[in-house]
């Protein structure tokens, strides 16, 4: 494992709009300098093998397109975690040297509990997409450092250092919505509901519900100007952008859901 030093950047995008047009990027973003919570930017792109659940198949991707597997996506991470070193001359003390990174979507909770199943499968995206990442760039805002994390043979990390210092010449497109945004449920359905929860808090059936809606619209442009115009005007501490075949995953999460702990 090789750590090189990289010139600060106090906004996570110079970088990542450098690594943005690699394969399946993804930007984990704490939207400094503009939110004050957060303490890293991590950033990567290029995966040396890809994960997915879809279609009630486990697939996984080593560069030659995906294949059927007949294992499940834990143990296809858990063997590909297995052949990364991380061993360091100095202290471990940064937040991630390479590995598993990406989304798991709670219908893959059916696959490890039996639940009904009741939602409509709508959406492209794969119920895991998860890359292991060779390499990452991790911004640390309290000690003003950036530092590229590479488990690439040298040329290649070279090669990638002077990719990441050099200025992109990425081309914005302007995002706009062609049309309002409209909701899956009327204001009285969703009235009705609530009204519902309710009466499940005060019988005692639950103590918390997260009655969501979904809503839908068309656009024009990139979603990543999308990303960069949220992050503007919504600078959450806990933001993510990623990139994937089937489409976008867009996020801005003012909290953290799991925290490591070194106990």
């Amino acid at each position: 494992m090789q750590l090189t030093s990289l010139p600060f950047e106090a906004d996570a995008s110079v970088y990542f709009e450098r690594i943005r047009h690699l394969a399946w990027p993804l930007l984990l973003d704490s939207n400094q300098p503009r939110s004050h919570f957060g303490r890293y930017d991590i950033m990567m792109a290029a995966p040396s093998c890809v994960i997915k659940f879809q279609h009630n198949r486990c697939q996984v991707n080593y560069g030659q397109g995906f294949e059927n597997s007949s294992s499940d996506a834990f143990t296809l991470i858990a063997q590909q975690l297995a052949l990364f070193d991380i061993t360091t001359e100095g202290e471990l003390s940064l937040p991630f040297y390479g590995g598993a990174a990406g989304l798991f979507g709670y219908d893959y909770g059916r696959q490890l509990e039996t639940m009904p199943k009741l939602a409509n499968n709508d959406i492209a995206l794969a119920d895991v997409h998860v890359g292991i990442y060779p390499w990452a760039v991790i911004n640390d805002h309290e000690l003003q450092t950036s530092t590229l994390v590479s488990h690439l043979p040298k040329t290649e990390t070279v090669q990638l250092v002077s990719l990441l210092t050099n200025a992109s010449n990425n081309l914005h497109q302007t995002f706009k919505l062609t049309r309002d945004f409209s909701s899956n449920m009327t204001a009285e359905e969703y009235q009705h509901k609530f009204n519902k929860v309710i009466d499940y808090i005060h019988a005692g059936d639950c103590y918390q519900v997260c009655l969501a809606q979904r809503f839908d619209s068309q656009y024009q442009g990139h979603p990543w100007d999308a990303f960069m115009q949220l992050r503007q005007q919504a600078p959450t501490p806990f933001s993510a952008y990623m990139e994937t075949a089937d489409g976008c995953v867009i996020s801005l999460s003012p909290e953290r859901f799991l925290q490591v702990s070194d106990k």
